[in-house]
This record gives C-alpha cells, structure tokens and sequence, in this order.
C-alpha cells in the first residue's frame, strides 16, 4: 500500500499514488531537493553556448528535484502497518 504526504487515502500502486500527488505537489516541494545554487545557475547561463543548452541542463536538474521530491513524500507499507 501507499499513501502521500498530502493525503490520508491509501492507494494500491506506486503510480497511482503518484498520479494523486501530482495535482497536490508545488514548486516549495521541489526547490528542496533542487541541488543548485543561485550561483550554479548564473555560472551555467554565462558560460552557455546557447539558451537551448541551459534549459536542457535547468530542465534536467528540476526533473531530478521533482523525482527525489516525488520519493519523499510517497511511503509504502505492508497493509496492516498503518491504523
């Protein structure tokens, strides 16, 4: 079983967990997990050969913080676990 921080529901599949979370999560969730700094970014945007390299690489750290954020607030449990 699983259930998110956002809601008491339990859910039967990671995914479907999941797919409840998304309309829940927000941008506070992810910055937590985003592991660049101010300074990371501007460095990474002046030394770019283009915009497109910098929303590439911008993109992939915020997919990575939403994943990590995604893992943190979903538990699973063995059913019984949880009152």
């Amino acid at each position: 079983m699983f259930v998110h921080e956002y809601s008491d529901k339990e859910f039967a599949s990671y995914e479907e967990c999941r797919d409840d979370l998304m309309s829940e999560i927000d941008s506070d969730d992810i910055i937590e997990h985003l592991e660049i700094t101010t300074i990371d970014m501007i460095s990474k945007f002046l030394r770019r050969k283009d915009d497109k390299e910098f929303l590439d690489w911008l993109g992939e750290k915020i997919d990575n913080a939403f994943e990590k954020a995604i893992d943190e607030l979903i538990t699973e449990y063995e059913e019984g676990e949880v009152d």
